[in-house]
């Protein structure tokens, strides 16, 4: 009932899951995949030249390993959150480090990507409005659909998911008479050594996954794993496709140039002469998509602080943490900056505090299940 009261619907939480499979594959699917709609493609290209599209493909199996170890993680203790779990396993005081360390990942994580949303937005279809006032109106909205509660995101986010797919088609056709095969050559890019090691530095780029550490209690029972697959594959499918189609339009040499490749992707498309700025059709899905990430990601600090401090309620911690948002959002100095800081925390290194924090409460309940195995035996 704590994790009811937290979204402040406690009677229909208690009558069964309120997320569904397909609203929690939708969320963490476009949570995923929405970084390649601002600048992490920029400095992608660069890492694995005109092999970057492989890159997602060999995140893949990582990923899914990870994931099943944290699946397995949360199966042990039912009903219950990465941070429940570890308040059990390892106690309140290094709980509450661990606790800090999914707060700032998700808080500033949310300050580089509203900024460089904004920054998208202030270049390619806003350029009077103060970019103040679009990080504003990015944070209000989803403090919005976090005030609302889980169960109206992730139904936003099922709804989204289909237009999101629809519009992905279309720009796969309207593009097709732009692709040109050699753009993918070397087949290989850098090597296969350097691929690898490209592939190894950007391991991060999956850990908006750990979302559903926090959402567990919400989902059906015993599908955790099957979501976490299904989703990891189909954002690794919409990366790919994302990355490969600029590569075949552009070609490597020129693709790198852009800051936005995804948004000069849709400049070029040309259907004669009355069908020209087909970007501004898109540009509804890039908004809503960017508020649904924005909103996992905010509720995800409310419900981390709230379940670290042992209250009831997420709500109160929404006002605060937007605020704190807004402060990472202007401390970048400019957009080269929120673009460097952005790959550097998300997708570079963002893993490796993750990473180390799954290790320790999986080590940890082994050595607490061997011990009650032994007790047992006595």
């Amino acid at each position: 009932m704590a994790w009811a009261n937290c979204t402040g619907t406690g009677s229909i939480m208690a009558s069964g899951p309120r997320v569904g499979f397909n609203e929690a594959v939708a969320i963490t699917t476009i949570f995923l995949s929405v970084k390649i709609l601002i600048s992490h493609l920029a400095l992608v290209f660069p890492l694995g030249l005109t092999a970057s599209w492989m890159l997602p493909l060999l995140h893949l199996p990582v990923g899914l390993i990870g994931f099943a170890i944290l699946a397995w993680l949360l199966n042990q203790f039912p009903g219950r959150t990465i941070v429940e779990i570890g308040e059990k396993v390892v106690g309140p005081v290094v709980n509450s480090i661990f606790a800090l360390v999914y707060f700032v990942f998700f808080t500033f994580g949310s300050s580089l990507t509203v900024r460089q949303f904004s920054e998208f937005m202030l270049i390619g279809f806003f350029p009077e409005t103060p970019i103040s006032v679009q990080i504003l109106v990015f944070m209000g909205g989803a403090a919005l659909m976090v005030y609302l509660g889980l169960e109206a995101l992730a139904r936003v986010a099922r709804i989204l998911f289909f237009f999101l797919g629809f519009g992905l088609l279309l720009l796969l056709l309207m593009t097709m008479n732009l692709w040109r095969l050699h753009g993918i050559l070397p087949l290989w890019g850098p090597g296969v050594p350097d691929l690898l090691w490209a592939a190894f530095c950007t391991l991060g780029v999956g850990s908006e996954v750990f979302v559903l550490a926090l959402v567990t209690p919400f989902l059906p029972r015993g599908r955790l794993l099957k979501i976490g697959v299904v989703s990891l594959v189909s954002a690794a499918v919409v990366v790919t496709v994302l990355i490969l189609v600029p590569l075949l339009v552009f070609t490597y040499p020129v693709v790198r140039e852009f800051t936005l490749p995804m948004f000069e992707l849709t400049r070029a498309i040309n259907l004669g002469r009355f069908f020209v700025r087909i970007e501004t059709l898109f540009l509804p899905l890039w908004i809503f998509a960017a508020l649904v990430a924005l909103s996992a990601a905010l509720y995800s600090a409310t419900a981390v602080a709230a379940r670290a401090l042992k209250l009831p309620y997420h709500r109160p911690f929404i006002l605060p943490t937007v605020v704190l948002i807004l402060a990472g959002a202007f401390y970048p100095p400019n957009f080269s900056t929120t673009i460097e800081w952005g790959f550097v925390f998300l997708a570079q290194w963002s893993f490796v505090p993750l990473g180390m924090i799954m290790t320790v409460l999986v080590v940890a309940t082994l050595v607490q299940r061997r011990r009650r195995q032994k007790k047992k035996k006595r």
